[in-house]
């Protein structure tokens, strides 16, 4: 396993600032469970054309009421992967965030950041081996098309994520 070079992977919080600063609202007639699931989707797609990602969302289904009008949920996505969505209704608006504890957001997000600054061809097929390692931090190792692979630090704080290679000493 070889390490990911800063040439091929550099620090990169830039790009992801906008991919994550994924709040966005629309109003609601009725705030009914079903109208919320309904109306992320819209939301959820809005965000994702914002920030020009080629993939969209199916649908979104609530899994946890967390109070004062917050929701845990799933967004189902073109691509056959789930992510985690935070929602926040305040009277007829809804708000809906990423949720960055939930790991499949995190490499999801992760994996779509070290596609947009690979070249020559070469694209992260998958990470794998991801574990956190303090909050809202992720080691993880970039498996890429042409065969290399290495570790990527991953940190996730408020509306953003940054990657970046390992340093050696980070394990």
């Amino acid at each position: 396993m070889g390490k990911i070079s800063c040439k091929q992977l550099p620090i990169a919080a830039l790009l992801l600032t906008g991919v994550l600063l994924l709040t966005a609202g629309c109003d609601l007639i009725k705030p009914g469970k079903s109208t919320i699931e309904k109306e992320s989707v819209s939301v959820v797609n809005d965000m994702l054309k914002k920030n020009d990602l080629k993939f969209t969302c199916l649908s979104v289904k609530i899994i946890q009421e967390l109070g004062n009008d917050r929701y845990k949920a799933t967004a189902s996505t073109t691509l056959g992967r789930q992510i985690g969505v935070i929602i926040k209704v305040s009277g007829k608006m809804i708000e809906v965030k990423l949720d960055f504890e939930d790991q499949n957001s995190v490499m999801l997000f992760a994996e779509t950041l070290i596609n947009r600054n690979l070249k020559d061809g070469v694209s992260c097929t998958r990470l794998g081996n991801m574990r956190k390692i303090g909050d809202g931090e992720y080691l993880a190792t970039a498996f890429l098309s042409n065969g290399d692979s290495g570790k990527v630090k991953i940190t996730v704080s408020g509306d953003y994520v940054q990657i970046r290679p390992a340093q050696d000493d980070e394990d």
